[in-house]
């Protein structure tokens, strides 16, 4: 008898332990929660903006390049074969570029054969596990920028396109 009172005088509480823990979790998201919504609270919108200036100082030169979004400029639908050994895949595709300013707008209108062959060559050098998936449309997408941009930048005195978005893109 006196093993059983020992026995059961040993066991823990069932619960309290378990409740313990969830109560230090809650806390704790509880805390996370607070940190970050007064986070956003602070930045969120309170900021003033930055005046917009319409010259440097003093200068009379316009101020460099905003952020500003650029104009669009847009490439339609492309079909192109992928490098395969057999020849039967395709990548059906179309751009929509935001140029760098509107100053540019009529170089990617005049060059627009060269752009779009520039797309072809590279586009037709890739297989088609290398156009599945988002990663490699993001790849797609940074390289032909950067390829595009190095080839027109001559005509544009510097990079012409900010980005690209892919409306259609169907890899058959």
């Amino acid at each position: 008898m006196a093993e059983e009172e020992d026995i059961e005088e040993e066991k823990p509480k069932s619960g309290n332990g378990m409740i313990m823990a969830m109560l230090g979790v809650n806390m704790l998201a509880i805390i996370i929660v607070a940190l970050v919504a007064t986070g956003i609270i602070k930045t969120g919108g309170n900021t003033p903006a930055a005046p917009v200036a319409t010259e440097t100082a003093g200068t009379g030169t316009p101020p460099p390049a905003s952020s500003a979004i650029g104009p669009p400029w847009a490439i339609d639908d492309m079909i192109v074969n992928l490098r395969v050994p057999d020849g039967n895949k395709y990548l059906k595709v179309s751009f929509e570029f935001e140029l760098s300013s509107e100053d540019v707008l009529s170089i990617a209108d005049t060059r627009k054969a060269t752009v779009k062959a520039r797309i072809n060559n590279f586009l037709s050098d890739l297989t088609v596990d290398e156009t599945v998936g988002s990663q490699n449309r993001q790849f797609i997408a940074e390289r032909l920028l950067a390829r595009i941009n190095n080839d027109m930048e001559r005509y544009a005195n510097g990079p012409m396109f900010r980005s690209v978005v892919f409306p259609v893109f169907l890899v058959q």
